[in-house]
C-alpha cells in the first residue's frame, strides 16, 4: 500500500467519526454566537466613538457591509479553535 493510498483510508476514517459531526455542529453554531459578538462590539465602539449620526441613512449600502463583513471574516477561524478546544477538553480529556 502506498503513502497516498494509507493517507486516503485515514481521511476517510476520520470524516466519518462521529467527532467530526459534532465539531461542525459545534463550529457552526460558535461563528454565529462569536460572529454577533464581535458585530455587537464593533457598533458599541463605533457608538461610543461617534456620538452624532451623520451617516444613519447610509448604513444600508456599503457602510453596513463593513460593519458585518470583518467580523465575519473574523468568527470562523475563532469558532473552529474554541470548538476544538471545547471537545477536546469536555469529551475527550
Amino acid at each position: 500500500m502506498s503513502y497516498f493510498e494509507e493517507a486516503k483510508k485515514r481521511a476517510k476514517e476520520r470524516l466519518e467519526s462521529p467527532w467530526t459531526i459534532l465539531l461542525r455542529i459545534f463550529s457552526f453554531l460558535l461563528i454565529g454566537v462569536i460572529w454577533f459578538l464581535l458585530a455587537y462590539g464593533i457598533w458599541q465602539i463605533h457608538l461610543l466613538l461617534v456620538s452624532t449620526h451623520i451617516f444613519e441613512k447610509d448604513m444600508e449600502g456599503i457602510l453596513a457591509i463593513l460593519m458585518v463583513v470583518p467580523p465575519l471574516i473574523a468568527a470562523i477561524p475563532l469558532s473552529l479553535l474554541f470548538s476544538n478546544y471545547l471537545i477536546f477538553s469536555v469529551f475527550i480529556c
